[in-house]
């Protein structure tokens, strides 16, 4: 994978993150996951709900609703210019995932040199509340995005 590039004053730039992630996080892609917004230690993913993300009971899977969650967490977590990782994630779903498409949003709740922590949550397209999680990251110090 190509190194991801930096503006003159070597910050990171939010347009060529989301794009680097939405080409290269090749599972997000695989369950039609798309990062549409990132700001500081902020990210918003989206998926339309497919017939292949149900379960039995025909609502939407929770490994499904779990990766838009995390791929979310990668866009804010990665916001820092450091390469970001989770270490830890907590989950309670609180419906069942329905509707037309399904929302993250991922908001920090403290940085430090080397983890981080978000808060993230998951709704549908009617603005319902699917999911909410607390997921743990870790900074890679003096490594960049890959």
């Amino acid at each position: 994978m190509k190194k991801m590039e930096r503006n003159e004053n070597n910050k990171v730039d939010f347009d060529l993150l989301k794009d680097f992630l939405n080409k290269n996080d090749i599972f997000a892609a695989y369950i039609g996951g798309k990062i549409v917004e990132i700001a500081p230690g902020y990210a918003k993913a989206e998926m339309n709900i497919e017939e292949r993300h149900l379960n039995g009971a025909k609502v939407v899977q929770g490994g499904a609703i779990f990766t838009l969650a995390d791929f979310a967490f990668a866009g804010g977590a990665n916001s820092y210019g450091k390469r970001a990782t989770a270490m830890s994630a907590s989950i309670t779903y609180m419906r069942p995932g329905t509707g037309k498409k399904l929302i993250a949003e991922a908001k920090e709740v403290s940085c430090g040199k080397k983890t981080c922590l978000f808060d993230v949550t998951v709704c549908n397209d009617e603005g319902k509340k699917i999911a909410k999680l607390l997921i743990n990251g870790f900074l890679f110090e003096g490594e960049k995005l890959v």
